[in-house]
């Protein structure tokens, strides 16, 4: 058996055998060869996760304004807001299914994102309502799924995650060009 040294010469910074066969396989991720940035495939998905994310929270903004929505169409609610807006699921985080849906999205301060999460009724009531109000048959669909309590299976699959990357970059894109329609 060769040693690592004999295989990889005498100035190895590898430590083992793994590890050089780890940093020199391909893995193939949408239908192509590549060399990895990743060193595992679960680290590539959780960046292909943390990317979806924060590109759903972009094309939030663009599309639903950057201020909060629950001051905007229910002022009479007692909450002292904050200037720092934050993406707000309306459908909980846990429910992978809707966790990159826009119609899922809505813009709520720091201080409404924090109400709701210690289960303030008033402000998860109206922020159901700001979404409701966009897409009433998508909303009674998405709480008929969550109450269903089926995993979303395909969360952390490579193929999809690229492709929800794909769709919103195109949304935001697409959003971009409607919002400066001379920079087109």
């Amino acid at each position: 058996m060769e040693t690592i040294s004999k295989i990889v010469g005498k100035t190895s910074n590898y430590k083992s055998k793994n590890e050089m066969k780890l940093k020199r396989k391909t893995l193939k991720y949408g239908g192509k060869f590549t060399k990895r940035k990743y060193s595992t495939s679960r680290e590539y998905v959780k960046a292909l996760q943390k990317k979806a994310e924060r590109l759903w929270k972009e094309l939030g903004k663009l599309l639903h304004g950057n201020e909060c929505e629950v001051k905007k169409n229910f002022p009479e609610l007692r909450i002292t807001h904050t200037k720092i807006i934050q993406g707000e699921h309306c459908i909980s985080r846990r429910n992978k299914y809707f966790f990159l849906d826009i119609n899922n999205h809505s813009s709520a301060c720091s201080s409404c994102n924090q109400a709701k999460s210690y289960g303030n009724k008033s402000v998860h009531r109206a922020i159901d309502e700001i979404v409701q109000k966009r897409n009433s048959e998508w909303f009674k669909n998405a709480v008929w799924l969550d109450q269903s309590g089926e995993p979303n299976t395909k969360w952390g699959k490579v193929w999809w995650l690229e492709e929800k990357v794909e769709d919103l970059e195109e949304m935001i894109k697409e959003a971009n060009e409607q919002n400066n329609p001379s920079c087109g």
